[in-house]
């Protein structure tokens, strides 16, 4: 499965986080490598994403990720 930059990725598509270490902002809650997010839309520098318990999670808008069809 193809590796692209998030930046890439359309809004309200289902990824799955494939750096080994994730950028998240100051103080924020670590993301794993591996975690399934469900990417809303580019904030800046940073992405709104919920979490498959429906937390929201930001990672850098360069991240690699995979598409989860």
């Amino acid at each position: 499965m193809e590796t692209i930059e998030l930046g890439d990725v359309p809004n309200n598509t289902k990824i799955k986080v494939m750096d080994k270490k994730v950028r998240v902002p100051p103080f924020a809650p670590p993301v794993e490598t591996g975690t399934i997010l469900n990417f809303h839309h580019l904030d800046g520098m940073y992405s709104y994403n919920t979490d498959e318990d429906g937390n929201v999670v930001h990672i850098v808008a360069w991240s690699k990720v995979q598409i989860i069809k």
